[in-house]
């Protein structure tokens, strides 16, 4: 199965039987997954999230699959009510859709007893309105990546719903918050990368040992190696929370800034709809704060960033020295925002 792409060229990575049961495994006794949930699937089956996830979890349990055959708002809606589907699992953008389709709320969805979300940060009013819209049970954050096969980290019912929480590490994997240079674990509630290691994660890439070599830190002797998923994460009493991905941390001027974070501050200024943050080349700076943001007519560069000045949570070089406004994202195949060729279009137009 290959990767999304969000760092580069999609990778092929080798899935062997163990990492793929070990992932269903863990699927099914985190989320108490029995014969008796019928799944609807909208998410890619080239991505781990819809055939390792909700797909092969169900049919592993004798379940019900209905395979969503191309993505709608209210067809997925319709699909749940025809259905009485109990299990389903979606990315941040196809919820936003969802909420912005009106007739998505005519259909009663209230057999749904679990949704999983995950692929990207969710807003923390996204996963309130979502859940009290469609009358969902327990809606829990999936993360997992191509190279595990799947889930690593899960949330539970007690999982905070604040943005970027997401949730404990399932029993099948070991995971360790590290100095990406130092190559240490840093205290709870330090930045640091994840690292994992366990049945799940894979022994290499397809035909890329460079990047297999990059990608793996080799352990003491007799014991596996960890792998380096490249996300930045923070352990607080036990829950791993998402920062950012190490690659699109944006140095400006020796300032290291997390895109996610200043995202999570435009999410609360009304008038904006939804906004991504990276960087693009600055003279003086090296990497300029550029923030590409979809919002009503009336905003501006200007009120932007003075609505980034004024937020308590933010540095003064956090703040976007950059403002574009668009009509949409660019999008990968798994709905993440491509960050990359948002910022190529703005600099090379």
């Amino acid at each position: 199965m290959h990767t999304s792409g969000m760092t580069g060229d999609p990778k092929g990575v080798v899935q062997t039987h163990r990492n793929v049961g070990s992932q269903i495994e863990a699927g099914v006794s985190t989320y108490d997954v029995t014969a008796e949930d019928t799944a609807v699937v909208s998410v890619p089956l080239f991505h781990v999230g819809g055939f390792h996830g909700a797909t092969l979890m169900g049919l592993f349990t004798g379940g019900s699959v209905v395979i969503h055959p191309a993505w709608g708002p209210a067809e997925w809606a319709r699909l749940l009510e025809e259905t009485g589907a109990t299990v389903s699992g979606l990315v941040p953008a196809m919820m936003i859709d969802v909420l912005g389709t009106e007739t998505a709320r005519d259909y009663d969805t209230s057999s749904l007893r679990m949704c999983f979300y995950g692929g990207s940060p969710a807003a923390e009013s996204t996963l309130d309105e979502f859940e009290s819209a469609f009358e969902v049970d327990e809606l829990l954050n999936y993360y997992g990546q191509t190279e595990a096969a799947g889930l690593t980290v899960a949330g539970t019912p007690g999982t905070p719903k604040t943005e970027g929480a997401l949730g404990r590490p399932v029993p099948t994997v070991e995971a360790r918050v590290v100095d990406p240079d130092a190559g240490t674990d840093v205290a709870e509630g330090e930045d640091g990368e994840l690292w994992l290691r366990g049945d799940s994660v894979t022994p290499r890439y397809w035909e890329r040992p460079e990047r297999t070599e990059a990608a793996f830190e080799e352990p003491e002797e007799g014991s596996r190696r960890w792998f380096r998923t490249g996300d930045v994460v923070r352990r607080t009493d036990g829950v791993l929370y998402f920062v950012d991905r190490l690659d699109d941390i944006v140095l400006s001027g020796g300032e290291k800034v997390a895109p996610s974070r200043v995202e999570g501050v435009l999410a609360e200024m009304d008038g904006v709809e939804a906004a991504a943050i990276f960087g693009t080349p600055h003279d003086r700076l090296g990497e300029a704060v550029t923030a590409a943001v979809i919002g009503e007519e009336t905003l501006s560069a200007e009120t932007v960033r003075a609505f980034c000045d004024d937020h308590s949570g933010l540095a003064g070089y956090e703040n976007p020295r950059r403002v574009e406004f668009v009509d949409s994202f660019p999008r990968t195949g798994s709905q993440k925002v491509d960050k990359a060729a948002l910022a190529e279009d703005l600099v090379w137009g």
